[in-house]
């Protein structure tokens, strides 16, 4: 899935910050007004 490809793309698969950062941001850039 989307979470797992995240990690994999970092080299971190077995870790979880870049990812939350990632989704972290996209729901950032969901809620911000265009």
């Amino acid at each position: 899935d989307l979470f797992m490809a995240l990690g994999r793309y970092n080299g971190s698969r077995g870790r979880d910050e870049y990812p939350n950062l990632v989704f972290g941001a996209r729901k950032n850039w969901d809620y911000a007004p265009a």
